[in-house]
């Protein structure tokens, strides 16, 4: 057979064979293309987002929680603008604890009197020493305890109990003076509200106070 005849033969088969490699060069290149896009959308669709109800409780862990003389809380939240020229400026909004804002405007131009402080500690109380505390061992077991002092002397302790939840107050020269739950103070266990999912506390101690206050915290 002449060299023109053997060309002729193998050319067609050649054609085909590159065609068919392009053909699947290109599908691949689509399914890559196809699964990119699916993965966006997927991950777009299941991405976590910021939800409305969760904006309070990212505002409150962010706030500075000061004290009223008569022991109210106010969650003083410093939010953060930007001027056209870029720089930013600060200004408060303060909240109660039920998220109701009370103010906002200039730190100076405050309406609301706080309780200073001797120091502010942040090594706060969470949940994964709770847990260390409440766990009870063959040689010993620990008790979350706040004493109440009147000058240099402990007038009351109040112990906290995880199965109920609430916080027992006593007399030191013994007797019960009561429970704070939920709901505030009573003297009836069966009226005293669970606290809720514990996630932390903090405590600090007021300029001319020996007693400390507690910030306890839900989620």
């Amino acid at each position: 057979m002449k060299l023109k005849g053997i060309s002729k033969y193998t050319a067609t088969p050649l054609k085909i064979a590159i065609t068919v490699l392009m053909l699947l060069f290109i599908l691949c290149f689509l399914q890559v293309i196809i699964t990119q896009i699916g993965f966006m959308l997927t991950y777009k669709d299941t991405a976590p987002e910021t939800s409305r109800p969760e904006e309070p409780n990212q505002r409150i862990d962010r706030s500075s929680k000061n004290f009223l003389p008569d022991g109210t809380i106010h969650l003083v939240y410093t939010p953060k603008y930007s001027r056209a020229g870029g720089k930013p400026y600060t200004q408060e909004q303060i909240y109660d604890c039920n998220d109701n804002l009370l103010w906002q405007g200039i730190r100076k131009d405050r309406p609301y009197e706080y309780l200073s402080w001797t120091e502010y500690s942040l090594d706060r109380f969470d949940d994964r020493r709770m847990k260390q505390i409440q766990t009870i061992g063959a040689e010993f077991s620990r008790m979350l305890e706040i004493p109440v002092n009147s000058e240099s002397k402990t007038e009351q302790v109040w112990r906290y109990d995880s199965g109920l939840d609430l916080f027992a107050g006593y007399h030191i020269k013994g007797g019960i003076i009561g429970y704070i739950g939920s709901t505030g103070f009573t003297d009836s266990k069966s009226k005293a509200k669970p606290f809720g999912k514990f996630k932390h506390f903090t405590a600090w101690a007021p300029k001319d106070s020996f007693s400390p206050t507690l910030l306890w915290q839900t989620e």
